[in-house]
């Protein structure tokens, strides 16, 4: 409800809180090299497809600006790919779709609710920043066992913790499987949804690629000892809190990605893993450089806020090592090589 009850949500309220002057800074804001680079990547897996036409499907497109760019780099670069490109979006924020549909007027994109309308695609379904903002069932293990954090409020204007039995099922099966031997007090959250989403996903997507961009771990490292106490936070203004329950709907409310997870849920669904690895040695794999050059052809001033950005997107205290790319294919050879995987490719680490 925080996030999306209409009108009131923190993505609904009528306005897109990404940016310098927002709560949180996604890589498109960074650098337009971003979507220059992920572009390449898009091209490759055309022809890998045979140079037919290439549906390209966001979801859950924020401001617009991650396919603008990427648009944009196709169609002034890359003119053959261009005009084999259908582009749908996912949108089912109405505010949100407006201000995609005002950014990026210019570009043949189609909308849809959901991706069930959609029918069928062949060629990729990209998600930038999505995954992590999906609901989560929040579990803490207690000396009577595990149970799930539910939220209450004594009245109107303070809300409150409580505990009560898992409210799904599944919840118990994954917990007996992954989360046995925890400690009392460990907390953490467990995403069912994608588990849903992934078989959305499946259904439609007939022949191409899944290609994840998010922050997030491993199983092993997510239910790391270490991190007793989950990772679901709070964001306003670029700080980051543990106090999730402060004036809801007016900051973000995020996780990190269960990679684990999506790797096998995928993987029972068809969606075959082909690739993961950090954001800067998925960058520096498709050439970053030639990106840049091609943007910047007369060079950057080494102060300005244009290389500022690029360096956010690679450097560790930026983006470089937090975001991780994960791309899946169905009705692919799975030992297909993409180039987003040349210098690095940790598939194993999710094993």
């Amino acid at each position: 409800m925080a996030l999306y009850y209409p009108h009131h949500g923190y993505y609904a309220r009528g306005h897109v809180p990404i940016g310098r002057s927002g709560d949180f800074v996604t890589s498109p804001h960074a650098s337009p090299v971003f979507g220059g680079v992920i572009a390449l990547q898009l091209y490759e897996m055309w022809n890998l497809l045979g140079k037919d036409e290439f549906n390209l499907c966001e979801i859950g497109a924020g401001s617009g600006l991650f396919m603008h760019d990427i648009l944009n780099y196709i169609r002034t670069n890359l003119p053959d790919f261009y005009s084999h490109l259908k582009v749908f979006i996912v949108e089912p924020i109405g505010s949100l779709e407006a201000v995609q549909r005002d950014l990026l007027k210019e570009f043949p994109c189609t909308w849809f609710n959901s991706l069930e309308e959609i029918g069928s695609i062949n060629g990729c379904i990209v998600s930038n920043e999505l995954i992590d903002a999906f609901p989560v069932h929040m579990i803490e293990k207690r000396e009577e066992g595990f149970f799930e954090v539910y939220i209450s409020h004594e009245d109107r204007k303070h809300l409150t913790e409580t505990y009560g039995s898992l409210s799904d099922e599944r919840l118990q099966s994954y917990i007996h499987q992954y989360l046995g031997n925890v400690d009392l007090g460990y907390r953490t959250e467990i995403n069912l949804i994608l588990k849903d989403w992934l078989s959305e996903v499946a259904n439609v997507l007939k022949k191409g690629f899944l290609f994840t961009i998010d922050y997030g771990f491993s199983r092993r490292d997510y239910y790391s000892p270490l991190r007793k106490r989950g990772t679901l936070r709070a964001f306003y203004q670029h700080t980051l809190s543990d106090d999730l329950y402060s004036n809801p709907g007016e900051r973000d409310i995020t996780h990190h990605v269960n990679f684990t997870d999506m790797l096998e849920w995928g993987s029972e669904l068809n969606l075959q893993p082909i690739g993961f690895c950090n954001q800067w040695s998925f960058l520096a794999s498709l050439g970053i450089e030639k990106v840049i050059e091609t943007l910047y052809p007369k060079g950057l001033d080494p102060f300005s806020p244009a290389l500022a950005g690029i360096k956010m997107l690679l450097l560790p205290q930026g983006m470089g090592d937090s975001h991780k790319f994960f791309i899946q294919a169905k009705g692919i050879n799975s030992n297909v090589c993409l180039s987003g995987f040349k210098f690095q490719n940790k598939i194993d680490k999710l094993l």
